[in-house]
């Protein structure tokens, strides 16, 4: 079975894009272009991996949507990898992307530049996202002792 990602952008260019390098990569996918429907999807399906725009004109940017996924109370849900995309980075996109637990962050021009790019970023994003899991788990295991 592949493996599922949910991506979300409001560019259609790039969508189309990245659902064609996601397909060839051997990936599944579901495409929104804003933040409208992206809870009722995350309830219905599980994603390996959730990659969103940061700068989307219509309701939530994807900071604001990472940090409504991060609070949600299914901890399949929360828990799920999560990969930002952007046109820049700026230290307070980066800052506030740490805060609210994105697990990788990437400018959107080394994601189509190369074929292996959104392969990468996504394994990267999903293999940190256990990292920490794995780390707050002893963590917790620690402080009960």
């Amino acid at each position: 079975m592949k493996k599922k990602v949910l991506f979300v952008d409001d560019e259609p260019m790039f969508r189309a894009v990245l659902a064609r390098m996601l397909f060839k990569a051997g990936y599944d996918a579901d495409e929104l272009d804003s933040s409208e429907g992206v809870m009722e999807l995350l309830e219905k399906n599980q994603y390996y991996c959730i990659v969103l725009d940061y700068f989307m004109p219509m309701g939530m940017n994807g900071l604001e949507l990472a940090d409504m996924i991060r609070k949600h109370d299914n901890p399949v849900i929360s828990t799920i990898p999560i990969l930002l995309l952007t046109g820049w980075l700026e230290m307070e996109i980066i800052d506030n992307a740490e805060k609210i637990g994105i697990d990788l962050f990437r400018q959107k021009k080394h994601i189509v530049t190369s074929p292996e790019g959104i392969t990468e970023a996504i394994e990267s994003t999903v293999s940190r996202n256990e990292l920490h899991l794995i780390n707050n788990t002893l963590m917790l295991i620690f402080k009960e002792r």
